[in-house]
């Protein structure tokens, strides 16, 4: 795991580093990080593979390559470590993830298609009707003033940059997608605290109820 990542030349820099790591700790099932947790794959062999130090295991002299990295699975496990931090008993109103997680989506394709409704639409999956009307509440709401999103929620932008940069070829509802994700982890979390769950996806407690409903059908 060590020589895979000094061997790699992390094009994403310290963000791809710290996003790789986290998803690891995140998802790993045991008490130590190989290369395969950490999203390597030991394939074709060559001179370019890292050293080995004397005494050290040799890593089957081979080349590590790294695996493309799939936005949705690094977006699940940020998410997944941004509800475990949560402290249900800090006394302040949550933040509402599931507005963030909307308004930022949607604000990544309307800058990845250069403000062109119809394909920023296209690119989520979702009506034009329905992304005009969202963009119009998102720039109603700068008008006001930004909502501020925490450090920790800005580690998502690359994250929602990836997202739109995919080929939503069979028009699946990236923001139902999305929700969906963010949905399994605050239940996951808070399954049985109704209010807080609907505080943190910033919508009502019967809506809550109904997405619950159809996520676990």
């Amino acid at each position: 795991a060590e020589h895979a990542l000094l061997s790699y030349n992390w094009p994403g820099n310290i963000r791809e580093l710290q996003n790789r790591v986290m998803r690891a700790v995140i998802l790993s099932q045991g008490e130590v990080l190989g290369p395969h947790e950490l999203g390597f794959d030991s394939s074709q062999s060559g001179a370019n593979a890292p050293p080995v130090q004397a005494g050290e295991p040799a890593l089957s002299q081979s080349v590590v390559e790294i695996a493309p990295a799939d936005p949705w699975e690094n977006l699940s496990s940020i998410l997944s470590s941004i509800i475990q931090q949560v402290d249900i008993n800090s006394g302040h109103q949550p933040p509402p993830f599931g507005k963030w997680l909307e308004e930022d989506l949607i604000q990544a394709a309307f800058d990845r298609i250069g403000g062109i409704h119809r394909r920023g639409a296209a690119v989520l999956g979702i009506p034009e009707t329905t992304f005009r009307r969202k963009m119009k509440q998102i720039k109603a709401r700068s008008l006001i003033g930004p909502m501020p999103r925490t450090p920790e929620w800005r580690e998502l932008d690359d994250v929602f940059n990836g997202i739109v940069r995919e080929k939503n070829a069979d028009g699946q509802d990236y923001l139902v997608r999305g929700r969906d994700i963010l949905l399994t982890h605050v239940l996951h979390r808070f399954g049985d605290k109704v209010s807080m769950s609907a505080a943190l996806m910033g919508v009502t407690e019967p809506t809550i109820s109904r997405w619950r409903s159809k996520l676990q059908s």
